[in-house]
């Protein structure tokens, strides 16, 4: 059978509408027998989005799945890099090691948020919450346990920031804003968290219209300086 990697790198070499089902299918059965229909609707530079079924526990979840080192495409430096078109001396290649750490890290505080924001601030913005977080899958044939980091996550229905922006009124997008700012404060900053990528892309706005905050991608500088 294919390995998990290899899957992962075909994936990620198409666009997401463009990736045949089996690609998809065959890739949900190393996280278990419990997936199904399967479908990648994002990929990024160090990593796919696949959207699944899980019929054991009748939920929808999103598998954020790294790509293979030789794939990513990724530099590091301090949080928010500005370059205009010169080497930035602060910018280094990531090794995989730190690549490992900041992805296994920036789940488990997620994880962490979603529990705490959900009682703090749940009623102003939301944090999907964490169902695994781990480095490694199962070959369902074999059993044979093969390297494989991902995260696997609650699947929120709604729009990216700026579709949902798009015609509405200014005190629209002012309440927004100000819902932004307030979840930030409280559920992340109130703690001392950092997230570190944060952009329209990194926002959904869900069904009732409440701000949700993705992908913490905390960076080397806020691991190995304690921010």
């Amino acid at each position: 059978m294919v390995s998990f990697l290899s899957l992962v790198e075909k994936i990620a070499a198409q666009e997401p509408t463009q990736v045949h089902p089996k690609l998809t299918e065959d890739l949900l059965k190393f996280f278990g027998p419990q997936y199904q229909s399967g479908r990648c609707i994002e990929h990024e530079g160090e990593s796919i989005g696949l959207f699944a079924y899980d019929k054991g526990n009748f939920r929808n979840v999103f598998f954020k799945i790294a790509l293979p080192q030789a794939q990513r495409r990724v530099k590091l430096g301090f949080g928010i890099v500005i370059n205009y078109g010169e080497t930035n001396k602060f910018q280094k290649e990531e090794t995989h090691n730190e690549f490992k750490e900041r992805f296994l890290i920036g789940g488990r505080i997620q994880a962490d948020v979603h529990n705490y924001a959900t009682g703090k601030a749940g009623k102003i913005g939301y944090v999907p919450a964490i169902y695994r977080v781990a480095e490694s899958v199962q070959e369902p044939t074999m059993k044979s346990i093969q390297p494989g980091l991902y995260i696997e996550m609650e699947f929120i229905e709604g729009k990216s920031l700026l579709s949902w922006a798009k015609n509405r009124e200014a005190i629209e997008l002012l309440e927004m804003f100000w819902s932004i700012l307030s979840f930030f404060e409280v559920a992340l900053h109130s703690k001392s968290i950092v997230h570190a990528d944060v952009k329209a892309s990194n926002i959904l706005v869900d069904q009732s219209g409440r701000p949700v905050i993705l992908d913490f991608k905390i960076n080397q500088f806020c691991i190995h300086n304690g921010i």
